[in-house]
């Protein structure tokens, strides 16, 4: 899954860099052409993506830190609750 995240960034890097090198030489653009009929959609597909790479690539230690601060144990919530 990472390879294939990877690969997609990389194809969406490059529709990026030749409509940057079309732009520059001041031709009209044909975005079909350059493959990049809906440019909001590729970069968000691309946004996406990066963030599900960064996701999988946190360390597990990571994650289980991350989890314990947004949803307490069960013994956690039992203590809170319980008379002193």
């Amino acid at each position: 899954m990472i390879r294939e995240l990877k690969e997609e960034n990389g194809k969406l890097k490059e529709m990026i860099k030749n409509l940057s090198k079309a732009y520059a030489s001041g031709k009209p653009l044909d975005l079909k052409a350059l493959g990049l009929d809906n440019m909001e959609q590729a970069v968000e597909e691309m946004e996406e993506n990066e963030k599900l790479l960064d996701e999988i690539q946190k360390p597990w230690e990571q994650k289980l830190a991350e989890a314990k601060a947004t949803n307490p144990t069960p013994d956690a919530q039992v203590q809170a609750h319980q008379p002193q």
